[in-house]
């Protein structure tokens, strides 16, 4: 049934401009790379059209859309299996999906402090040219030291 009505859907392509490059290899090379765990964007790709291809056809065509669903949701299935099954070797891994499926409960908290303040900049002048000030009086004061102590 999927395959009828992925066929209709490449049989209303455009009727002007470049031919399409949809077919069902293309479709079904799409969602076998997903399954397997590739990106949206490498899938794409691979079958040399843009990322965004995929999002289009993916509105045009329902069935399409839901065979690129379930091949994500089997993709996060293996993978997490993976995890879960060095987790038992490896407490980390356990720890990742509980940091990712809980973030509230066990991720790492990082907090920014961040103080904004404006300024006309006068404070700031005014500053560096008693900076400057103390920095030509400092050498002032020297070279008088220095030629009192030549005397």
């Amino acid at each position: 049934m999927a395959k009828k009505n992925q066929k209709k859907a490449m049989t209303r392509a455009r009727k002007s401009g470049r031919r399409t490059k949809k077919n069902q290899a293309t479709l079904d090379g799409i969602i076998e790379a997903i399954r397997v765990g590739i990106t949206f964007e490498r899938a794409a790709e691979l079958h040399r059209i843009h990322r965004t291809t995929i999002l289009t056809w993916r509105n045009e065509d329902p069935e399409f859309d839901k065979d690129i669903l379930e091949a994500v949701a089997y993709s996060e299935a293996i993978l997490l299996q993976r995890i879960a099954d060095k987790s038992t070797d490896d407490w980390k891994a356990a720890a990742w999906i509980l940091e990712r499926r809980h973030p509230a409960q066990y991720s790492q908290r990082r907090e920014i402090d961040v103080t904004v303040s404006r300024s006309d900049g006068k404070d700031e002048v005014v500053a560096m040219m008693e900076q400057t000030r103390e920095l030509y009086l400092g050498a002032e004061n020297q070279k008088i030291e220095s030629e009192d102590s030549t005397d």
